[in-house]
């Protein structure tokens, strides 16, 4: 199913990095809202703006405005949680969380003269960790800064008898730590009262979170007369980059057949919040927000959980209980010459004997739902999953999803789980899989339209947590695994498809009888189960040349990157059937023909058919974070609309495409091609600037 050719050297380099600055230093200057720096607006404890009304529009404080929270603990009482004093949090700030593990309170002590009321451990080997989860405003940010400062009394530093150590660190509360800065650098330390250390810790994260988890831990030595006291526990977080004053709401985006109005919204209750904080969303940036109500019989929180589910909501059965759970997403008006909004629901839900759960859909009046289809899939423990996929005429202002559940007293518990929720206005341009809502050791095969080569299971490939680009998971790609998943539809237009790949660096290649080595990604025009097949893209990853190579009638190729997530890009363009190949923001090769073939042998469509990802009988290659849409020329913050908030990402894109890719991972770099030649350079900043002004 693959060819093989013997490889070529590297191409030329990229143009010069420097020849970019001038021009874009050159645009700086022309359009100086571009270096404008944010407005800092922090705020002292106590300032009366913090009781701002985010829903008042006729508050002078301006409603969801940018602020330092604030919290503080003097921890005089032994009272679990304690409560934050002083407390600078505006109203639409979510109230902080809460865990422990270990440790007890002090009223006094002797070890800790003049001190009172504090939290610590006494004796050899104890550990005590203490958490804050800490959340952000409802405005966006590229950053999070977190102070952390407390006050430790504990055993002589400088006594080798004595081994306590005190850490504190960052964590999302869902999934793996996305980004950079969930671990600080080593505290400042400064004489604290009586007799005390102060610890400073500053974090920086980058992409700012929802929220973070903060852990304080402590742990003392062997030594049976080891102690560490803590008091005085102050935490300060803000948003910093995008986080901006909203004085009026943003208006939706101009009408424009392009405007691509993809959001989604994923839900696990895995921590005892209400409303339920997402783990993960992908929002343009004027959606407005999710609000989640509930009535009847629920319990404050969550199920700790249900057979293998932890976290869950719902009733926990055993008595008569009744309630109604709703989900509301607040869209701003579609734009007028948009007919239709695709929506699609997944959830898991659990409804033992004695109980009952049903689901319900909700438009405005003047909307009308069509074309809707229901799929009930088992899991195991006696969970199932609902797929809820229909069409909205025309799109709606908002829409919810409502749940009625109830136990007659002799069974349950019924709950939900795993809550995700997606609509755009060009679903059928717009593809993408992140691989986190399946099952880890399970394979992809029959779900979501994947499948092994032809239709078979023995091709399959396995989802993994050993690796993951973001949030949870990744699909392994190894041994017999030759995974497919088809499109449909796709005949026409400019695409981008992109994948996220992680090679390991004792990645080891096969070679078939045919001489092709290593794991291959593959693009075809025309597949069906069973045959015909015609390949227009053939990439693979070569641990014997250490190369990632692009099949055609002569190779090519750049250096094998390892042990780090790679980016890679095809640029579809349908309409003039060609495509070009982008691996870690370089291209690799030319633009060539896409019905043409891997080797220009001809014979093929214009049209885009399926993805294989196939090992090739080599050791495992993980691959996240799959995306296939539409290409928006100049809306390189992909909001849906070209405005000034893409100015920074458009000189990041031009100057930096790996930058670029980290700050941006679900965006594609190629948006910043204004000029439609492939490259993303200092030709398309006049361009760039046309489609600012909105010409």
């Amino acid at each position: 199913m693959s060819t093989h050719h013997t490889m070529c050297p590297p191409k030329t380099p990229w143009w010069p990095v420097i020849l970019i600055w001038l021009p874009c230093v050159a645009l700086l200057f022309t359009l100086p809202l571009w270096a404008a720096e944010p407005v800092d607006r922090s705020w002292p404890i106590g300032d009366p703006r913090d009781a701002n009304d985010p829903n008042d529009p006729n508050d002078p404080n301006g409603p969801k405005k940018a602020v330092v929270v604030h919290y503080g603990y003097a921890f005089d009482s032994n009272a679990y949680p304690p409560a934050p004093d002083p407390n600078q949090r505006p109203k639409q700030v979510t109230p902080p969380s809460y865990w422990k593990s270990g440790g007890r309170y002090w009223e006094q002590d002797p070890r800790w003269p003049n001190q009172r009321g504090f939290w610590g451990i006494s004796g050899g080997n104890e550990t005590f960790v203490f958490g804050v989860l800490v959340s952000n405003t409802l405005d966006g940010g590229e950053e999070k800064h977190i102070t952390v400062k407390f006050d430790i009394k504990a055993n002589d530093p400088n006594d080798p008898l004595f081994k306590n150590s005190v850490t504190c660190t960052g964590r999302p509360p869902s999934g793996p730590p996305r980004g950079s800065g969930h671990t600080p650098p080593a505290p400042t330390k400064t004489p604290g009262p009586n007799g005390s250390t102060t610890y400073t810790y500053n974090f920086v994260i980058t992409p700012q979170p929802k929220s973070e988890w903060i852990y304080i831990t402590l742990k003392t030595g062997s030594n049976g007369l080891s102690f560490i006291f803590m008091d005085n526990l102050d935490i300060k977080t803000e948003c910093k980059k995008k986080d901006r004053e909203q004085e009026t709401p943003q208006e939706p985006p101009p009408p424009d057949e392009k405007q691509d109005k993809s959001q989604s919204h994923y839900y696990w209750f895995e921590t005892p919040a209400w409303p339920p904080p997402a783990v993960y969303t992908v929002l343009p940036a004027w959606y407005e927000d999710t609000f989640w109500d509930r009535f009847g019989s629920f319990p404050p929180v969550w199920l700790p959980g249900i057979t293998d589910h932890e976290g869950v909501y719902g009733l926990p059965g055993g008595f008569v209980a009744d309630g109604q759970l709703a989900v509301h997403l607040d869209d701003q008006p579609e734009p007028v010459n948009i007919a239709v909004e695709y929506v699609a629901y997944q959830f898991d839900f659990y409804n033992a004997s004695g109980g009952g759960i049903w689901w319900e859909p909700v438009m405005p009046p003047e909307c009308v739902i069509v074309n809707a289809v229901e799929e009930l899939e088992e899991l195991e423990n006696g969970w199932q999953r609902a797929h809820l996929t229909f069409e909205v005429m025309p799109p709606p202002a908002w829409q919810e999803l409502h749940w009625s559940m109830f136990t007659d007293g002799r069974g349950g518990p019924v709950g939900i789980d795993h809550v995700v929720m997606s609509g755009s206005t060009w679903w059928v341009d717009y593809w993408s899989d992140q691989i986190d809502f399946f099952t880890v050791g399970a394979g992809l095969h029959g779900q979501y339209d994947w499948r092994g080569w032809d239709n078979n299971p023995l091709f399959d490939g396995l989802v993994t947590e050993l690796q993951g680009h973001s949030l949870f998971n990744a699909v392994e790609i190894g041994g017999p695994a030759d995974l497919v998943q088809p499109f449909d539809g796709y005949i026409s237009r400019e695409h981008v498809f992109t994948a996220w790949q992680y090679v390991p660096g004792d990645f080891q290649s096969h070679c078939d009888s045919w001489g092709n080595c290593g794991s291959y990604l593959l693009l075809l025009n025309t597949y069906h189960d069973g045959g015909p097949y015609h390949w227009s893209v053939q990439l693979h990853a070569d641990s014997i040349t250490g190369a990632f190579i692009r099949d055609q009638q002569v190779p090519v190729s750049l250096p094998l990157i390892t042990d780090r997530w790679v980016q890679i890009d095809v640029l579809i363009d349908l309409d003039a059937d060609l495509y070009r190949v982008y691996y870690d923001g370089v291209q690799l090769g030319e633009a060539a023909s896409w019905s043409a073939g891997v080797n220009g042998q001809g014979g093929g469509a214009v049209n885009l058919a399926a993805l294989d990802l196939y090992a090739n009988a080599s050791s495992p290659v993980f691959y996240d974070d799959f995306y296939l849409r539409r290409t928006f020329p100049g809306d390189t913050d992909c909001n849906g609309w070209v405005d000034f908030d893409d100015i920074n990402p458009f000189v990041l894109a031009v100057s930096d495409p790996g930058g670029y890719m980290a700050v941006y991972p679900t965006c594609t770099f190629l948006n910043g091609d204004c000029n439609n030649d492939g490259l993303v350079d200092f030709d398309d900043i006049n361009p760039f600037v046309v489609l600012l002004s909105g010409e």
